[in-house]
């Protein structure tokens, strides 16, 4: 059984580059048991609704019979989208966070290039997928968080 997820643009280039599609939901690796778990406890907050318009990529997830049946794993309601989006959203933000950190450690360049460099490496593109401001915010905000809890010890 393909089931549909709606999916931010670079949500979906980051799970290509690493998960062969259709993307099979399992329990063998952290992305995928966080699926098959949000599609077997439906939760449905009626906020949640307004945010689907983002979501303009279809990610095809493939759910065996098993699953689907005997699990009830075919809840895909609009939490589960929100969720997991934000879920693989918060891993490509976690893995920027490590590359730019690297780059400025052994001082191979800058982690404003840095943020360009990423984002040619996953082919986001300016505008469509997640932009060089988010990523800049985010880096900036994780650096000041960083030094702030350096210097109170």
């Amino acid at each position: 059984m393909v089931l549909k997820l709606p999916v931010r643009p670079h949500v979906l280039k980051y799970l290509q580059l690493h998960y062969p599609i259709p993307f099979a939901v399992n329990d063998k690796d952290r992305i995928g048991n966080y699926l098959y778990l949000l599609m077997r406890r439906p939760l449905n907050h009626n906020m949640h609704y307004m945010h689907l318009g983002r979501y303009s990529e279809v990610l095809h997830i493939e759910v065996t019979h098993y699953q689907a049946l005997d699990r009830g794993a075919t809840n895909l309601t609009p939490s589960t989208v929100v969720n997991f989006n934000e879920f693989v959203d918060d891993l490509v933000k976690e893995e920027l966070k490590i590359y730019l950190n690297f780059i400025e450690e052994f001082g191979t360049g800058t982690w404003k290039q840095g943020i360009y460099d990423f984002m040619d490496k996953y082919g986001f593109q300016e505008g469509t997928d997640a932009t060089y401001d988010n990523f800049k915010k985010f880096y900036y905000r994780y650096r000041k968080s960083t030094q702030r809890r350096l210097a109170t010890g």
